[in-house]
């Protein structure tokens, strides 16, 4: 049986500390958490894994905003 492992190496506390705030911070802004709690679309689990469907007034928002 494979087995895939993972590992990271810091040169200093410093670097891996912000790293974490980074992992953490990419958590927060998950779209798929965020999404649904703005309500921009919805996850139906019984359409099959990973399909996302929009909410037609959630475009409307989604137009206004400004990136960049």
């Amino acid at each position: 049986m494979l087995q895939r492992i993972y590992g990271t190496a810091w040169g200093s506390k410093l670097e891996l500390d912000a790293y974490l705030k980074q992992v953490e911070e990419a958590k927060a802004r998950d779209h798929r958490k965020l999404g649904p709690a703005l309500d921009l679309f919805s996850v139906q689990e019984l359409a099959g894994p990973g399909s996302f469907f929009g909410i037609p007034e959630a475009g409307a928002s989604a137009s206004s905003w400004k990136i960049g």
